[in-house]
Order: C-alpha cells, then structure tokens, then sequence
C-alpha cells in the first residue's frame, strides 16, 4: 500500500513535465533541517517540474563518560561511538507567483539508518562490562510544501514544510558475561514539528 501511494503520487507530479519549457535545469545547494542537520540538495528538470535529491543528517559522535567515588575510584565508564545518514529521492512542481517568488508542492521517499555501539565498565572487573548496540532503519514518506525566493537570477533561497510517515525499526543486542539478548522494536512517526521545516540555499548550474 505504501509502495502504491508512492508511485501514484510520483506518477501525478511527474505527469506535469511535458507542459513545462524543454531547458534543462539544475541546482545544486545546501540545507538543513532545524539548523541541527546538515546535507546537499540537487534538483534537475524542467525550470517548473524538478526531481530532487537529498543527503541530510549525516552525522556521528565518539563520546566517553566517567563517574568517580569520593576516593577518586572509578564507579562506572561509558564509551559511546554512533552515526547515521539519510537521504530523501522525489519530485517537485514549481508554481511562479512573482517573478522573483516560487510556490513549491511535491512529494518524498526517505530513507534513514543510525547505529550506535556503546560500551559500560562497572567499577574495575572486567565481569561488569556490557556491550550494546542497536541498529535503527526509518523508511518514510513526506509531501512538500514551501517557497522558494529568486535572488540575482542564479541563486534560490528555499523554505519547505514537510509533514510525513516514518516507519522506525530497531534491533539491539546486549552483551554481558558472554550472554547475548536481543530485543527488537517498531514504531510510525507521523506529523509535523520544527524537524520537518528544510530551509536552503541554491546556485543554478
């Protein structure tokens, strides 16, 4: 069902490039989402009928945490190291408003993956060691909606809402005394808050 709104909803906007001027044209940028997560942004097409590519939140961390008793021992030790990555494929219809104002309006397939490892020491045997790790893949689908503002002909400063589906899905594994559980978990997210507005910055090429 989900592969089927999918195509029908590619399929609508795509059915809209043969009315459109036959020049290519392409953009390439960056953007953001919540000035937290970083990526680029291509989009090629027709000047009102683009697809669009995303890389967004690639990111990682390597953190290490200790706590200590008064006598300075070790209580316990925590080693962290994580990443993830996503990106976004689909098409967008442009709509002129103004000369130098756009109206945009389309659809996304998503697709995210994170994996974090940690490591926690219990005081100093090495009996109270426990290893995790968890995997997460987050398979999703967004409609667009925003504005995009022409500035000297060559560069475009976007603003987009995006409310969407994610499918969440989790595996982690925890390792103690050679023991090994597993536990699994899923989850839908679904709505709009301030990690779906994607704001950026775009050079025509």
């Amino acid at each position: 069902m989900k592969h089927l709104i999918m195509i029908l909803l590619l399929s609508y906007f795509g059915g809209h490039t043969m009315a459109q001027d036959s020049t290519k044209h392409r953009e390439i940028g960056v953007a953001t989402t919540n000035l937290e997560q970083f990526g680029f942004v291509f989009k090629t097409g027709k000047e009102l009928s683009l697809w669009r590519f995303t890389s967004l939140f690639l990111s990682g961390n390597n953190d290490k945490n200790s706590e200590y008793s008064g006598n300075n021992t070790p209580v316990s030790t925590e080693n962290s190291n994580s990443y993830s990555v996503g990106f976004k494929i689909g098409r967008e219809k442009r709509t002129k408003i103004l000369e130098s104002l756009l109206l945009s309006c389309g659809v996304d397939a998503s697709f995210g993956y994170s994996y974090k490892n940690d490591k926690t020491t219990t005081g100093t045997s090495s009996d109270n060691v426990i290893y995790t790790k968890t995997c997460t893949y987050q398979p999703g689908i967004n409609l667009v909606f925003g504005f995009n503002y022409a500035i000297k002909d060559k560069l475009l400063v976007g603003a987009e809402i995006m409310p969407s589906v994610i499918f969440e899905k989790s595996n982690t594994e925890t390792m103690k005394l050679y023991k090994l559980w597993e536990s699994k978990s899923q989850k839908i997210h679904y709505g709009l808050t301030s990690d779906y507005l994607l704001l950026s910055v775009s050079l025509k090429i």
